[in-house]
C-alpha cells in the first residue's frame, strides 16, 4: 500500500522534503510510509495528516502553528518552518487500550479521534478553534476536556473551528465564530464545544461536514441543514 502525493510543496507539503524546484509534477510515493497499512489521509492549506491502521498518525507540510505536532517548532505562523517527510505524532490517549480512529486536518490545526470517544487537539489556536477553552498555542495535542464524558463519533475540521457529532447525535462547534460557522446564534468565537442551536438542537444528527466558514448536517430524519457563510445566496 502506497501513499502517492504532487503538487507544489514550497512548505514540504509533499512529504518528500525541500525540493529545490518545489514541486513534484506526477504522482509520488512517499517513502517515509512506504509499508504502512493508511486508513485515512486528510490535507488543508499546507499540511497533512496520515493514519494507520493501527493507529499511528503522521504529519507532513508546514508547520508555523505547530500543527505537524512537533514540540516547539513553530509559534507564530512562520512560513519557513516545516515537517517533511512525515513524522509520527504522538497522541496521549486518555485510555491506554484505545487507538485512534479519525485524523482530520482544519486550516492550521489539527483533531484526531479515538476508539473511546475522546477527542485530541493541536496545532493553531488564535480563535480557540482547538475547544481547550484557552487561546494559547500549545507544544504538543492535547486532550479536549469538554468532551469528556460525551463520546465523539466523528470530526471535522474547518479553517478555524472544529466540529464533533456525538454518539447521541449531538452536534458540536467551537472556534471562529464571526460567519455563523458555529451555528449558536452567536457571531461570537467558542473557546469551548457548543451545541449547534435551530432545529438541530432537538434532533439527532447522522453525519456532518464542514468547508472554510460554513457546515452541513444531515439529520435523521433525511433532511439536510446549513449554517454559516454562503457567498452565494441572496439571504
Amino acid at each position: 500500500m502506497e501513499v502517492l502525493s504532487w503538487g507544489v510543496c514550497t512548505h514540504g507539503e509533499t512529504g518528500h522534503g525541500l525540493l529545490p524546484e518545489a514541486k513534484v509534477e506526477e504522482p509520488t510515493p512517499v517513502e517515509e510510509l512506504s509499508g504502512k497499512r493508511i486508513l485515512q489521509i486528510s490535507s488543508m492549506n499546507y499540511h497533512s495528516l496520515a493514519l494507520t491502521e493501527e493507529g499511528e498518525v503522521f504529519a507532513w507540510g508546514h508547520n508555523g502553528w505547530r500543527q505537524c505536532g512537533s514540540n516547539g517548532s513553530g509559534s507564530d505562523g512562520l512560513m519557513n518552518v516545516m515537517v517533511s517527510p512525515p513524522e509520527a505524532v504522538p497522541i496521549p490517549l486518555k485510555d491506554p487500550k484505545a487507538h485512534v480512529v479519525q485524523a482530520e486536518c482544519g486550516g492550521y490545526h489539527c483533531l484526531v479521534l479515538a476508539s473511546d470517544g475522546t477527542v485530541y487537539s493541536w496545532g493553531r489556536n488564535t480563535f480557540g478553534q482547538l475547544g481547550l477553552g484557552h487561546t494559547n498555542l500549545p507544544d504538543t495535542p492535547q486532550l479536549v476536556r469538554a468532551l469528556v464524558g460525551r463520546p465523539v463519533a466523528y470530526v471535522k475540521a474547518g479553517r478555524s473551528f472544529s466540529v464533533a457529532l456525538t454518539e447521541e447525535g449531538e452536534v458540536l462547534c467551537w472556534g471562529l465564530g464571526m460567519h455563523g460557522q458555529l451555528g449558536t446564534g452567536s457571531l461570537a468565537n467558542g473557546l469551548f464545544p457548543a451545541r449547534v442551536g435551530g432545529p438541530l438542537a432537538a434532533l439527532p444528527v447522522l453525519r456532518g461536514q464542514c468547508g472554510n466558514r460554513h457546515c452541513c448536517a444531515l439529520a435523521e430524519s433525511g433532511d439536510v441543514y446549513y449554517w454559516g457563510q454562503s457567498y452565494d445566496t441572496k439571504e
